[in-house]
């Protein structure tokens, strides 16, 4: 059938039907792309917000072991100054290692002949190495220490916890390294504070924790309860991730590539996931207090989640318009019945003049409107 064959009535109930969805919806487009971009922004600062409290929770624990490497080396400093006692830098080191508990080891490690010049005798001393060389490690165990002699060699891996702070003489934290403790390999993050003597660096010393201490506090934290936090190390590898097996190894390609765009990744953006899921990321650097090297932290959400108060707002919208639209249907409905009956009236009337039968009242004369003036017409063909 035909537009032009409906009735007047339906004609009127679809034509403000259509009116009525192409208003609401564009109403409802436009609200809710203000609701998403509203909304959505608060969302989203509500995440860096949260982010920003988690990085200030690992920067806390860090910054902690930070100031206390950077404290002891301070004192060790003001030792070597005046005449070097190297049994009281041990007994500073120990104490310092006693107490925090969350370090593993610390070591006071120093250039050939730079804490007294006196290498060759101190050959066969328990901080020594076989030249004499004062490079003690220390650890703890069920709380007693013990102590070991660093192997200095390059082979040994020495670059990025000695010889880079010396070197540039900077306080360093290092990218996580597997390293043997008492026979053990653990994977460690090192903090080295240079130690100088007549304005020069002399050697170093350092705070190492494994990196179950640090993933320890990152794996308990679940951003609107089910997103996950990451943490990565200046050299793009990871410290701390929900999957274990990631963590030493290094970054995915395309998460590298995505953490190079800085602006992009602290302002939070959206990507799909293997699962197929919409997952919002954002990041923050982690610093720490005299350390120039940075970590980042990483806090993905499903975009659900994040979304989620918009979403519901968004379906009210929905269900509130659906039901303004019935009900405005059924208002032009009775109304539009209102007008249709006297057309049809007049219609069916004008049937019977047409059959010669004129001894029929033509009702609506009264009416003032068009109905009115139809049916005075309606009167003059009956006479």
């Amino acid at each position: 059938m035909k537009f032009r064959d409906l009735s007047i009535q339906i004609k009127l109930v679809l034509g403000a039907g259509l009116l009525f969805v192409v208003a609401m919806g564009g109403l409802i487009a436009g609200g809710l792309y203000l609701m998403y971009q509203t909304a959505g922004a608060e969302a989203e600062e509500r995440a860096r917000a949260l982010l920003g409290q988690y990085s200030q929770l690992a920067s806390g624990q860090m910054g902690n072991v930070v100031t206390h490497t950077l404290t002891t080396a301070a004192v060790v400093e003001g030792l070597i100054e005046g005449p070097a006692d190297r049994d009281e830098i041990g007994r500073v080191v120990t104490r310092a290692l006693q107490s925090r508990p969350s370090v593993v080891g610390m070591t006071a490690a120093f250039e050939p002949n730079a804490v007294d010049g006196l290498d060759e005798m101190f050959v066969g001393h328990p901080y020594s190495d076989e030249t004499g060389r004062m490079v003690p490690y220390f650890t703890q165990q069920d709380g007693n220490i013990l102590v070991e002699q660093l192997d200095m060699s390059p082979e040994a891996g020495t670059e990025g916890w000695y010889d880079l702070p010396i070197r540039e003489d900077r306080t360093v934290l290092t990218p996580p390294y597997p390293y043997p403790i008492n026979g053990v390999d653990v994977l460690l993050t090192t903090i080295s504070a240079v130690v100088h003597k007549n304005g020069a660096p002399a050697g170093i010393v350092t705070s190492d924790l494994t990196l179950d201490t640090i993933a320890g506090v990152i794996g308990q934290l679940r951003p609107f309860g089910v997103g996950s936090v990451e943490l990565v190390s200046n050299a793009n590898t990871w410290i701390a991730s929900p999957d274990p097996a990631l963590v030493g190894q290094p970054l995915q390609p395309e998460v590298a590539n995505a953490l190079l765009n800085e602006t992009l990744m602290q302002q939070g953006t959206t990507y799909v996931d293997a699962n197929g899921t919409t997952q919002f990321v954002v990041t923050t650097p982690l610093a720490f207090s005299g350390v120039d090297d940075r970590w980042t932290m990483i806090m993905q959400v499903p975009a659900a989640t994040i979304y989620a108060g918009v979403d519901s707002m968004r379906n009210m919208a929905l269900v509130v318009a659906a039901v303004l639209l019935v009900g405005i249907v059924a208002a032009v409905w009775i109304g539009a019945g209102v007008i249709a009956r006297p057309i049809r009236r007049m219609t069916d009337l004008m049937g019977v003049l047409a059959e010669g039968k004129y001894d029929v009242e033509v009702p609506h004369q009264s009416q003032k409107d068009e109905i009115g003036g139809m049916a005075r017409a309606v009167d003059v063909f009956r006479e």
